[in-house]
């Protein structure tokens, strides 16, 4: 198990942190989804997870690159 949602009074989620970026992301998507959609089956989670997290990994990936910080090097 790589993460968990907790729909107590105050609703949370808990992913474990030893996976690559875009694992952790995906699993951080699927919690979601389940504290949102609580009576969905694990099968349409994953389902959702695939085609909105996948869809939206590209898109943070893009954006990733568009805001690097650009660092000045140093002339010798």
């Amino acid at each position: 198990m790589v993460g968990y949602a907790y729909s107590e009074s105050e609703p949370y989620i808990e992913i474990d942190p030893n996976q690559t970026d875009k694992e952790y992301f995906l699993t951080c998507t699927h919690e979601l989804f389940h504290l949102l959609l609580p009576d969905l089956s694990e099968r349409n989670i994953i389902r959702i997870e695939k085609t909105f997290g996948q869809a939206l990994w590209k898109s943070v990936k893009r954006l990733k690159k568009k805001w690097r910080v650009k660092t000045k090097r140093k002339r010798k």
